[in-house]
């Protein structure tokens, strides 16, 4: 199942596009000035942990400390929007 874009940030420093998706996960389009791609390069995941994964999985244990009990691998973590907070890589996001 697809779901709808809820937040769009580009980083001109790391030329890079970080995409939320309403069901909770985020995106990263590396290179997007020159070569777009999803894999990122040695250096981004090394330096900065701006990868898919890793941005998915800190949205996901926000939402499981936010909740306050164990929350089910089924329970959608819905993000209603997403900007940038002090500069990026720093996001801020609402979530249901």
């Amino acid at each position: 199942m697809f779901y709808p874009p809820s937040g769009l940030i580009y980083s001109p420093e790391h030329d890079a596009i970080v995409l939320s998706l309403f069901d909770g996960s985020f995106h990263v389009i590396y290179n997007v000035s020159s070569s777009p791609t999803l894999t990122p390069s040695i250096e981004a995941s090394e330096q900065h942990k701006v990868t898919s994964g890793a941005l998915s999985m800190i949205s996901r244990k926000v939402f499981s400390k936010v909740e306050g009990d164990v929350v089910p691998c089924v329970e959608m973590n819905r993000i209603s929007g997403m900007v940038p907070y002090a500069g990026f890589p720093i996001v801020c996001w609402t979530q249901e």
